[in-house]
């Protein structure tokens, strides 16, 4: 795929442009209207009915309906434990719509011809993939790699890792996601933000690339999760909701999705 280090627009996912994403030669790939207007609105209802929790200790606040595998790093059983109950609870608030992991899924089976599907652990199951999460104040630089925050889990093999999310609803203005031209490296960490875990310094992105996306309702947005990258604040009416996972790129070539 000969393009600059953009998010690229495409009507379908394809191996070109996910060999892309991975190798970071493109900043990442846009869908728009990946779900369609009327079936967002129907699951954002839905969303909004259940409810959210927050994260402890994490400003601005952050909210979520599902797990993360980051949560859980030092409690593995915990996790698939919490895995199983966010995986009905994910199918339930979308029984009346399509459900985003099985069309992302989908999507990813027509363009890579390896197998993709939701990881699996040794001894303990299947994963949690799908997590649904208000935006409000925004989410700090940070960055998203399996072997940095699962080296003793089988995602920890990945040698690409990507992250992909679908909007169900948009604030209106603000939510901007930033992709930095940064992957993790160990010297990065000279940069971690004392005061967030998890999050670095602007200092750590100061001379990169970068390249900032505005999604609109119902679009999918797949980038290279091993870069830094950041939200900013949402402001104005209506709020940011949107459902996302990690693809793993295995040791034998399969797509593996978690949360």
């Amino acid at each position: 795929m000969n393009a600059a280090w953009e998010f690229v627009e495409v009507s379908e996912l394809s191996k070109d442009g996910l060999e892309a994403v991975f190798s970071n030669e493109i900043a990442g790939l846009r869908i728009p209207g990946f779900v369609a207007d009327g079936e967002c609105r129907l699951a954002a209802d839905a969303i909004s009915a259940h409810g959210f929790d927050y994260y402890e200790k994490l400003e601005p606040p952050l909210g979520r309906i599902g797990i993360t595998q980051y949560e859980r790093m030092k409690d593995k059983p915990a996790y698939f434990e919490q895995a199983k109950i966010a995986h009905r609870v994910r199918k339930e608030l979308f029984s009346t719509t399509s459900d985003p992991v099985s069309l992302v899924v989908d999507a990813l089976n027509e363009a890579w011809p390896g197998e993709a599907g939701v990881a699996e652990e040794t001894g303990f199951g299947a994963y949690f993939a799908g997590i649904i999460r208000i935006t409000i104040g925004g989410i700090g630089i940070h960055c998203d790699w399996a072997p940095q925050d699962a080296p003793t889990w089988d995602i920890g093999s990945v040698s690409g890792q990507l992250a992909w999310n679908i909007f169900y609803e948009l604030s209106e203005t603000g939510g901007e996601t930033t992709v930095y031209r940064q992957p993790w490296t160990q010297q990065l960490q000279a940069f971690a933000d004392p005061s967030a875990f998890g999050y670095y310094l602007p200092k750590a992105v100061e001379e990169c690339d970068r390249q900032q996306n505005r999604p609109g309702r119902g679009e999918l947005v797949i980038f290279n999760s091993r870069n830094l990258h950041s939200v900013a604040a949402a402001a104005g009416s209506g709020v940011r909701v949107s459902a996302s996972s990690f693809v793993g790129l295995m040791p034998d070539r399969s797509l593996a999705l978690w949360s």
